[in-house]
Protein backbone atom coordinates (compact mmCIF):
# COMPACT_ATOMS: atom_id res chain seq x y z
CA UNK A 1 0.00 0.00 0.00
CA UNK A 2 3.18 2.42 1.07
CA UNK A 3 4.30 2.12 -2.61
CA UNK A 4 1.56 2.48 -3.96
CA UNK A 5 1.32 5.48 -2.43
CA UNK A 6 4.77 6.68 -3.35
CA UNK A 7 3.54 5.78 -7.22
CA UNK A 8 0.40 8.05 -7.22
CA UNK A 9 2.60 10.80 -5.49
CA UNK A 10 4.84 10.57 -8.38
CA UNK A 11 2.20 10.89 -10.40
CA UNK A 12 1.12 13.93 -9.41
CA UNK A 13 4.33 15.62 -9.05
CA UNK A 14 4.54 15.07 -13.43
CA UNK A 15 1.10 16.10 -13.92
CA UNK A 16 2.05 19.46 -11.66
CA UNK A 17 5.57 19.98 -13.61
CA UNK A 18 3.77 19.62 -16.94
CA UNK A 19 0.74 21.96 -15.38
CA UNK A 20 3.41 24.48 -14.66
CA UNK A 21 5.38 24.61 -17.95
CA UNK A 22 2.19 24.24 -20.08
CA UNK A 23 1.02 27.53 -18.53
CA UNK A 24 4.15 29.34 -18.61
CA UNK A 25 4.39 28.46 -22.46
CA UNK A 26 1.00 29.91 -23.22
CA UNK A 27 0.79 32.67 -21.29
CA UNK A 28 3.49 34.95 -22.55
CA UNK A 29 6.05 34.12 -19.76
CA UNK A 30 9.26 35.32 -21.00
CA UNK A 31 11.70 34.08 -23.16
CA UNK A 32 14.33 31.55 -21.55
CA UNK A 33 16.37 30.52 -24.47
CA UNK A 34 17.10 30.02 -28.27
CA UNK A 35 15.01 27.80 -29.89
CA UNK A 36 13.27 26.48 -26.88
CA UNK A 37 10.00 27.83 -28.31
CA UNK A 38 8.67 28.10 -31.58
CA UNK A 39 6.93 31.82 -31.61
CA UNK A 40 3.90 32.61 -33.55
CA UNK A 41 5.82 35.75 -35.25
CA UNK A 42 7.27 36.05 -38.59
CA UNK A 43 10.16 38.03 -39.61
CA UNK A 44 8.35 38.30 -43.09
CA UNK A 45 5.16 40.37 -41.73
CA UNK A 46 7.20 42.35 -39.82
CA UNK A 47 9.40 43.40 -42.58
CA UNK A 48 6.46 43.80 -45.14
CA UNK A 49 3.35 44.91 -43.08
CA UNK A 50 4.05 47.89 -43.32
CA UNK A 51 7.25 47.58 -45.34
CA UNK A 52 9.35 50.54 -43.42
CA UNK A 53 12.63 51.26 -42.21
CA UNK A 54 13.49 49.54 -39.02
CA UNK A 55 15.51 51.30 -35.80
CA UNK A 56 17.19 49.66 -33.38
CA UNK A 57 15.67 51.39 -30.39
CA UNK A 58 17.09 49.81 -27.09
CA UNK A 59 19.47 46.95 -26.97
CA UNK A 60 21.60 45.52 -24.08
CA UNK A 61 24.53 45.01 -26.55
CA UNK A 62 27.12 47.52 -25.18
CA UNK A 63 28.43 48.49 -28.50
CA UNK A 64 29.94 51.92 -29.41
CA UNK A 65 27.18 52.53 -32.65
CA UNK A 66 24.04 54.42 -32.19
CA UNK A 67 21.23 55.60 -34.92
CA UNK A 68 21.12 51.77 -36.13
CA UNK A 69 18.71 51.59 -39.13
CA UNK A 70 17.70 48.81 -41.34
CA UNK A 71 16.49 48.84 -44.92
CA UNK A 72 14.82 46.09 -46.16
CA UNK A 73 15.83 45.97 -49.77
CA UNK A 74 14.80 42.29 -51.03
CA UNK A 75 12.83 39.54 -49.66
CA UNK A 76 11.79 35.95 -50.23
CA UNK A 77 10.84 33.32 -48.72
CA UNK A 78 14.34 31.79 -47.18
CA UNK A 79 16.11 35.44 -48.00
CA UNK A 80 16.30 38.73 -46.83
CA UNK A 81 18.79 41.88 -47.90
CA UNK A 82 19.27 44.34 -45.45
CA UNK A 83 21.33 47.53 -46.07
CA UNK A 84 22.04 48.73 -42.40
CA UNK A 85 22.80 52.13 -41.23
CA UNK A 86 24.54 53.46 -38.51
CA UNK A 87 26.63 55.90 -36.81
CA UNK A 88 30.12 54.79 -34.91
CA UNK A 89 32.66 57.47 -33.46
CA UNK A 90 31.10 60.32 -35.19
CA UNK A 91 30.99 59.08 -38.77
CA UNK A 92 28.16 57.37 -40.62
CA UNK A 93 28.48 53.94 -41.91
CA UNK A 94 26.87 51.60 -43.82
CA UNK A 95 26.65 47.69 -45.01
CA UNK A 96 25.22 45.39 -47.11
CA UNK A 97 24.02 42.12 -46.05
CA UNK A 98 21.85 38.90 -47.20
CA UNK A 99 20.52 36.46 -44.21
CA UNK A 100 18.69 33.40 -44.29
CA UNK A 101 15.19 33.07 -43.15
CA UNK A 102 13.93 29.83 -41.12
CA UNK A 103 12.08 28.44 -38.26
CA UNK A 104 13.11 27.19 -35.30
CA UNK A 105 11.94 23.74 -35.51
CA UNK A 106 10.17 23.22 -38.51
CA UNK A 107 11.00 23.58 -42.45
CA UNK A 108 7.64 25.26 -43.47
CA UNK A 109 6.78 27.34 -40.44
CA UNK A 110 6.77 30.82 -39.67
CA UNK A 111 10.20 32.36 -40.54
CA UNK A 112 11.02 33.48 -36.75
CA UNK A 113 14.94 33.27 -37.16
CA UNK A 114 16.97 35.04 -39.47
CA UNK A 115 21.00 34.23 -39.68
CA UNK A 116 22.96 37.27 -40.91
CA UNK A 117 26.32 38.70 -41.17
CA UNK A 118 26.99 42.02 -39.10
CA UNK A 119 29.83 44.37 -39.79
CA UNK A 120 28.73 47.19 -37.32
CA UNK A 121 31.98 47.03 -35.12
CA UNK A 122 33.65 43.84 -36.24
CA UNK A 123 32.69 40.70 -37.98
CA UNK A 124 30.38 38.50 -36.14
CA UNK A 125 27.52 36.17 -37.52
CA UNK A 126 24.23 36.54 -35.76
CA UNK A 127 21.17 34.63 -35.17
CA UNK A 128 18.47 37.08 -34.67
CA UNK A 129 15.02 35.17 -33.24
CA UNK A 130 11.68 37.17 -33.68
CA UNK A 131 10.47 36.53 -29.67
CA UNK A 132 7.57 39.28 -29.93
CA UNK A 133 6.22 41.16 -32.42
CA UNK A 134 3.30 43.91 -31.62
CA UNK A 135 -0.13 43.11 -33.70
CA UNK A 136 0.26 46.25 -35.90
CA UNK A 137 4.19 45.16 -36.72
CA UNK A 138 5.32 47.95 -35.45
CA UNK A 139 7.38 47.24 -32.69
CA UNK A 140 9.52 43.56 -31.97
CA UNK A 141 11.91 42.33 -29.96
CA UNK A 142 14.65 40.42 -31.03
CA UNK A 143 17.08 37.87 -29.24
CA UNK A 144 20.40 38.33 -30.77
CA UNK A 145 23.00 35.33 -30.86
CA UNK A 146 26.40 36.32 -31.72
CA UNK A 147 28.98 33.45 -32.58
CA UNK A 148 31.94 35.43 -31.10
CA UNK A 149 31.10 37.97 -29.63
CA UNK A 150 30.21 38.07 -25.30
CA UNK A 151 27.51 38.12 -24.46
CA UNK A 152 26.66 35.38 -26.50
CA UNK A 153 22.88 36.31 -26.15
CA UNK A 154 21.51 40.07 -26.05
CA UNK A 155 18.25 41.63 -26.79
CA UNK A 156 17.18 44.66 -29.21
CA UNK A 157 14.04 46.56 -29.58
CA UNK A 158 13.11 47.31 -33.29
CA UNK A 159 10.78 50.30 -34.13
CA UNK A 160 9.25 51.19 -37.38
CA UNK A 161 10.17 54.77 -38.67
CA UNK A 162 6.58 56.38 -38.46
CA UNK A 163 6.79 55.37 -35.02
CA UNK A 164 9.45 56.95 -33.05
CA UNK A 165 7.98 59.97 -32.49
CA UNK A 166 5.71 58.18 -30.36
CA UNK A 167 8.27 55.76 -29.24
CA UNK A 168 7.56 52.05 -28.80
CA UNK A 169 4.44 51.13 -26.72
CA UNK A 170 4.03 50.00 -23.11
CA UNK A 171 3.53 46.31 -24.39
CA UNK A 172 6.86 46.35 -26.15
CA UNK A 173 8.86 47.49 -23.17
CA UNK A 174 7.14 45.03 -20.80
CA UNK A 175 8.86 42.44 -23.61
CA UNK A 176 11.97 43.66 -23.65
CA UNK A 177 12.41 44.56 -19.84
CA UNK A 178 11.12 40.76 -19.16
CA UNK A 179 13.15 39.18 -21.82
CA UNK A 180 16.51 40.63 -20.36
CA UNK A 181 14.94 40.18 -17.40
CA UNK A 182 14.86 36.29 -17.46
CA UNK A 183 18.17 35.52 -19.08
CA UNK A 184 19.88 37.50 -16.35
CA UNK A 185 21.94 39.38 -18.81
CA UNK A 186 24.15 41.72 -17.30
CA UNK A 187 25.64 44.83 -19.37
CA UNK A 188 24.51 48.22 -20.10
CA UNK A 189 20.65 48.08 -21.82
CA UNK A 190 20.94 51.59 -23.89
CA UNK A 191 19.38 53.63 -25.88
CA UNK A 192 20.60 53.47 -29.74
CA UNK A 193 17.97 55.86 -31.30
CA UNK A 194 17.38 59.36 -30.22
CA UNK A 195 16.15 62.24 -32.20
CA UNK A 196 19.20 63.54 -33.49
CA UNK A 197 19.68 60.18 -35.55
CA UNK A 198 16.80 62.02 -37.82
CA UNK A 199 18.90 65.38 -37.60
Amino acid sequence: MLSSGKNMAGHWIAAIFIFVVFCATVSGAPYLGGGNRNHPYDFIEFFTKPKENIWTYMSSWDGAFTCQRAIITNISRTTVVVQTNYTLNGAKRSFITEGQLSNVWYPNGKRNVMTISDFTESYDRLKKELVYASEDKMCAVIEVGRYYGRPTVTFDLLLKESKLQDGPSDRCMIEYNENIEARSIRGTNRTVYTAACRS
